[in-house]
């Protein structure tokens, strides 16, 4: 099964800097998990729909 990662509707410049994940502050760690938290959840909802 495949994941498609579409992030088309934020802002890319926000989101590059987590990319590499490096000399992350304890404020960008925290935005981090709570991004994660949100991705799986999401995730989730779309498998139990059956969506690829």
């Amino acid at each position: 099964m495949s994941k498609i990662v579409n992030y088309s509707m934020a802002n890319r410049g926000k989101i590059a800097r987590f990319l590499p994940a490096q000399d992350l502050t304890a404020d960008d760690i925290q935005l981090l998990d709570k991004m994660r938290a949100v991705a799986r959840a999401r995730q989730d909802d779309l498998d139990r729909q059956d969506v690829d």
